[in-house]
């Protein structure tokens, strides 16, 4: 018996130090990684770099976060960017792909305000910071910046019900979901900042100092949960619209692990990751048609996106193709 607890004892300190290592060390080593790299890693815009800042983008912008290993654009990205324009947003996309292919540059173009191409560094923290850089946001006609990435499908329905729910009055900043992994923090997929935020010192700080660290763990720790942490603590509000219900000892990853009960309470999105992975092993792959459906009359495109995610997990070993998507 004693040799069993000691067995246990050493499995849990072996875990927690991987753990440690894993989300606290390692991003901490790559940090000085982002003081190698310019700020800057434009590559190409439309319109070109100098006229990005005279642009007329309104009171209400979106920047939008796209990526591809191979510089393809996903059949949801113009699903959404349209989503976003009807909802009263100018759509930026901003894509960390390095490259786009003569047929996506075009989609891109067609469906957005602007178009930044950059190199995929700092991820799309990397990518909404260089966007506000070149933009000169939060300019003084700025309400509210929304910051989207394409790791989502969707939307399922119009988003303008969804978005009047995000109230300025109750809080500074929305999020749809919030998570307690690596601490308390509203996830990043879909960020909503309004006036008080925008003109908060904090808000500006943060992007200023944000460093282009080619590292997704990097990105997590010191842009999505440092986000939130340094926004509270200057004093501004942060809410998500479905917070958490969960085990506050093991907490869940709500988009991942909890997508159905988001469905059925009205959550307006598919997490990529759930068709292609289900790393919370919920049998997406069978259930996802029915739980959408569920909802009601779904736009055909937004399903037919979401049977194409499906089908970009190879059959054989499960593991994403070489597209290298989201």
């Amino acid at each position: 018996m004693a040799e069993r607890r000691k067995t246990g004892l050493l499995r849990r300190l072996a875990r927690r130090g991987y753990t440690a290592l894993r989300t606290k060390a390692l991003p901490a080593c790559l940090a000085p990684l982002g003081w190698f790299y310019r700020r800057d890693q434009l590559r190409a815009s439309w319109p070109d770099g100098a006229a990005l800042a005279g642009l007329d983008l309104g009171p209400r912008i979106a920047l939008f976060c796209h990526f591809d290993a191979a510089g393809a654009l996903d059949p949801a990205v113009p699903i959404y960017l349209a989503a976003l324009a009807e909802a009263g947003f100018t759509p930026i996309v901003i894509s960390n792909a390095g490259y786009l292919t003569p047929a996506a540059e075009a989609g891109l173009r067609g469906a957005a305000r602007a178009v930044l191409l950059r190199a995929n560094r700092g991820h799309d923290f990397g990518a909404w910071a260089e966007a506000m850089r070149r933009l000169a946001l939060p300019r003084p006609e700025t309400e509210a910046i929304l910051l989207v990435n394409d790791s989502v499908l969707g939307p399922i329905g119009p988003l303008g019900p969804v978005l009047a729910r995000l109230d300025p009055a109750t809080a500074d900043l929305w999020g749809l979901t919030d998570c307690a992994q690596l601490g308390w923090h509203l996830q990043s997929y879909f960020l909503l900042a309004g006036r008080r935020a925008l003109a908060s010192p904090e808000w500006a700080r943060f992007w200023a100092g944000l460093r282009p660290v080619p590292s997704k763990r990097w990105t997590i720790w010191q842009g999505e949960v440092a986000f939130s942490r340094r926004m509270q603590r200057a004093g501004l509000r942060l809410a998500a619209l479905w917070p958490t219900q969960g085990d506050a000892a093991h907490p869940p990853n709500p988009t991942t692990d909890c997508w159905e009960a988001l469905l059925r309470a009205g959550f307006p999105f598919l997490k990529k990751e759930v068709l292609r992975d289900d790393p919370g092993r919920t049998g997406a792959a069978a259930s996802w048609r029915q739980a959408v459906a569920a909802r009601g009359p779904v736009d055909p495109a937004v399903l037919a996106a979401m049977a194409a995610e499906l089908r970009a997990k190879s059959p054989a070993s499960g593991e994403i193709q070489a597209s290298g998507r989201r």
